[in-house]
């Protein structure tokens, strides 16, 4: 029986009075977690098991993805070339009864593709060589683009040395004894040519020869410019 303490409500007692009105009972219901009925049984506990298995549905597999598998013959390869260039009869495309005749004509295309590929690789590899060999050509001919001058130069210096040195000065034979004689060099090292420049009658020829900064030591007491020296190397 439920009792009624002073110290509760007004709602608290009106709704203990209108259940004993109601079921003639005053006992409360019980609330509290034991007491719960959960969504999820409740909604089976509603349906019979006919409607239950009316409505499940059963679990779909999933749909496994499709392999690529590449054509492992000849004939394939060859068909499928055919038909994206438009190569070969319409009737090979087709495909045709008697399959051993298709498989060796398709496996004969392929060699002579083949054997086209091969050809035109060599053709390009001479090609490529040849371009290699111009290349070379050029940059000799971009060097000797001089030979009438370095003859030229070549005689006027063999010229000077066979006239005899009769107007030397004193500063002229000092820088030529200073560059006949040899210089000291540390122990250990080995002795460096410089170019030797000939002192001779004419001031304003020597004076050509030592403002070039290109020029090279051919043989004692001659100097030639850096290309005749390769040019006459390769002859």
């Amino acid at each position: 029986m439920t009792q009624i303490l002073i110290s509760d409500v007004y709602e608290t007692i009106k709704g203990h009075l209108e259940n004993y009105l109601k079921t003639g009972d005053t006992k409360t219901p019980n609330r509290g977690r034991g007491q719960r009925v959960p969504k999820k049984n409740s909604r089976y506990a509603l349906q019979t098991d006919s409607e239950n298995n009316d409505t499940s549905s059963p679990k779909k597999n999933p749909q496994k993805k499709l392999k690529y598998t590449k054509p492992a013959n000849d004939g394939n390869l060859v068909n499928l070339v055919q038909n994206k260039y438009g190569l070969g009869d319409e009737s090979d495309r087709e495909g045709s009864d008697d399959d051993d005749f298709t498989k060796t004509n398709n496996v004969q295309k392929l060699l002579d593709l083949r054997g086209e590929n091969k050809k035109l690789r060599e053709e390009v590899r001479d090609m490529r060589h040849e371009i290699k060999d111009m290349r070379k050509v050029i940059s000799n001919m971009r060097d000797l683009t001089n030979v009438n001058q370095a003859l030229s130069e070549l005689t006027k210096t063999v010229n000077l040395m066979r006239k005899p040195k009769t107007c030397s000065t004193p500063s002229s034979s000092s820088s030529s004894s200073r560059s006949s004689s040899p210089s000291r060099t540390p122990s250990g090292s080995k002795p460096t040519m410089e170019p030797v420049y000939v002192q001779g009658c004419d001031e304003d020829k020597s004076g050509e020869l030592a403002e070039s900064s290109n020029m090279v030591l051919l043989c004692p007491g001659i100097q030639v410019l850096k290309a005749q020296k390769k040019m006459l190397d390769t002859c």
